[in-house]
């Protein structure tokens, strides 16, 4: 997620679960390590889509949040559902982000349009081989 938020200045990622951990990357929001829902709806509401980017978690509930909300999602993996793209590498990622980015309707909020949510430390997956198992750093 570091080289997509690079090629991506102008947005800015909200790190899921994040702590007071150093921030990876200048366009990075650390979120704390636990948020009560509604807590998660306010930040969702903030995001024009979200990604996750560990292959193996499951089925994930952000992504359904997001759909809820109307908030597209890219995963690394496919699971299963319709409604979340499969979006395998950093490349594909950052074409994701993008064309979710033109799509953002007019009713959604300017701050909103320029945030993506990243869940559970999960991108350090893709930067980190030692992580890909469980979606953490060591």
């Amino acid at each position: 997620v570091a080289r997509v938020a690079a090629s991506l200045p102008d947005v800015g990622f909200y790190l899921g679960r994040w702590g007071d951990r150093p921030v990876p990357f200048p366009n990075a929001f650390p979120l704390p390590d636990m948020l009560l829902l509604g807590e998660m709806a306010v930040v969702y509401a903030d995001c024009f889509c979200g990604i996750r980017t560990v292959a193996r978690d499951g089925f994930p509930n952000g992504p359904v949040e997001m759909a809820i909300m109307g908030r597209p999602t890219a995963h690394v993996a496919d699971v299963g559902a319709p409604w979340i793209e499969v979006a395998p590498d950093a490349d594909a990622i950052a074409a994701f982000v993008r064309r979710a980015r033109a799509a953002t309707g007019p009713d959604l909020a300017l701050a909103a349009a320029a945030r993506v949510h990243v869940a559970d430390r999960s991108f350090l997956a893709l930067d980190t081989v030692a992580a890909t198992a469980v979606g953490y750093a060591p």
